[in-house]
């Protein structure tokens, strides 16, 4: 498995080089290191497997800077730097952990999404970044942050909880209208004839 990542992590390198200026390439570089990342942390090569984090997110930043308003180069950067900031808090590094953190909680506070569905999602995702940055800081003994980062992360999900039903409640809406334009009577409407009322049909001579 480690040969065969290897590999891709080598296919992904040259393409980059040779296609610098092409976002998918360097999408698909820093997807590939972080995932053999992640297969390095569970063989436990803990310092290889941060390296290829901290790549992969070296990788993503720029692309964040240049396409602002692509924000699912900001989430990716963001999980990242989520994943990476769990992994350095299982290894104790509480420090580095929270960095990576803090820079995770930062570009997450400052996106802004107007569409419905994923402006939820992106409040659900501010809310896991609280509740991991309070889980960091009670390791650290900073009881009262802690317990700020946990309120915060209460009221995002709060947020996200009420996003939810107003998006429920506008598309049960949205389909009354589509069933109330249908031509001809409606099944609802008063003058919509009832079963057994109307006209019989023609007997036959």
């Amino acid at each position: 498995m480690n040969r065969r990542l290897d590999e891709a992590v080598a296919l992904a390198e040259q393409l980059h080089k040779d296609y610098p200026q092409v976002p998918e390439y360097t999408l698909f570089l820093a997807r590939t290191l972080a995932r053999s990342g992640q297969l390095l942390a569970f063989q436990y090569q803990s310092d290889e497997a941060i390296r290829r984090h901290r790549r992969a997110i070296e990788l993503l930043e720029p692309l964040v800077s240049r396409y602002p308003s692509v924000p699912s180069f900001g989430f990716l950067l963001a999980s990242y730097r989520h994943g990476l900031a769990e992994y350095l808090r299982v290894l104790q590094r509480l420090p580095e952990a929270r960095a990576e953190r803090d820079k995770s909680i930062a570009w997450a506070e400052s996106v802004r999404i107007a569409e419905p569905g994923p402006a939820r999602i992106a409040t659900f995702f501010r809310s896991r970044l609280y509740r991991s940055l309070a889980a960091t800081l009670s390791q650290m003994g900073e009881a009262k942050p802690a317990e700020a980062a946990l309120e915060k992360a209460r009221a995002e999900e709060e947020a996200a909880r009420k996003a939810r039903a107003s998006e429920e409640a506008l598309l049960r809406g949205q389909a009354d209208q589509k069933e109330f334009a249908q031509p001809g009577p409606h099944p609802r409407s008063p003058t919509a004839p009832k079963p057994g009322e109307g006209p019989m049909p023609a007997e036959r001579p």
